[in-house]
This record gives structure tokens, C-alpha cells and sequence, in this order.
């Protein structure tokens, strides 16, 4: 069907056909294949920061596992450790504290000082922020004592 169609064209159209098609064929594969690639690009990123996430977690769980309390923290307020280990809390209020782009290790010993205090650590949310290192989230405490 195509080879009586270009019959019909005249010798210099014919020409134009044989270098158009195969460029416009390149162009439609390019738009095609470009995003595709882009995408796996984009997975793999995500899988390797993935991955350091969990091996700076993997890194931590010894210092996570087992609080130990020290005694000259217990009765501090949620402010005050935070002050102590030098954890910027952008707001906070009742049981709630959410906690801006913190040291990872920092916060870490924030939240074991947290649940050996007198207010308790209920239940917590960290992500990674931007910078390598440095999380921030939001922490509720068991109990309101700020």
C-alpha cells in the first residue's frame, strides 16, 4: 500500500520521504525513550539515598535500642533537652514537638533523653532533610510537660 502510494509522488518528493521518515522515526524514539530513561534515572537515585538511609539506621540501632537513662536529665523539660542537645524545635505545643532539620545523632539523643524523662516519648516521625546527616519530624510525647 505505502510502495503505491510514493508511485504516485513525484522523484523529488520520494527523495524527501526517504530522509524525513527515518529522521521523524528518530525524533519520535527520542521523545519516547528520553522519559523512560529519565524515570530509571530518577528510581536509581531514590534507591541509593534509600539505601544510605537504611545503612545510616542500621549504623544507629545499637544506639537506639537500649536507652540508657542518665539520671541529671530525667527531670528536665521537653525545652530544656532539647536546649541541651542543641535540637532547634520550630514549634511545639501540648504533647507535640516537631523538630527542624536537626543532627541525626543529636536528635537521636534528644528522643532517648525524651524517654527517660518525666513526659515520656510516645510515638515519633523523622525524614531525612536535605542536608547529609540531618533529619527533622515530629514527636509526640506520652504525656504534656512542657
Amino acid at each position: 500500500m505505502f510502495a503505491r502510494w510514493t508511485e504516485k509522488l513525484s522523484e523529488r518528493d520520494r527523495r524527501v520521504l526517504r530522509v524525513a521518515l527515518p529522521v521523524a522515526a528518530v525524533l519520535v524514539a527520542l521523545l519516547v525513550l528520553k522519559p523512560l530513561l529519565g524515570g530509571r534515572q530518577a528510581a536509581e537515585l531514590r534507591l541509593e539515598r534509600a539505601l544510605e538511609d537504611i545503612a545510616w539506621l542500621q549504623a544507629q540501632r545499637r544506639r537506639v535500642a537500649a536507652p540508657v537513662c542518665d539520671p541529671a536529665l530525667s527531670g528536665l523539660a521537653p525545652r530544656e533537652l532539647a536546649d541541651r542537645f542543641d535540637v532547634t524545635l520550630s514549634e511545639s505545643g501540648g504533647e507535640r514537638l516537631v523538630i527542624n532539620d536537626g543532627a541525626g545523632n543529636q536528635v537521636l539523643a534528644y528522643m532517648r533523653a525524651l524517654s527517660c524523662s518525666d513526659a515520656g516519648l510516645a510515638a515519633f516521625q523523622l525524614e531525612t532533610a536535605a542536608s547529609r546527616g540531618r533529619v527533622s519530624g515530629e514527636v509526640r510525647l506520652a504525656r504534656e510537660a512542657l
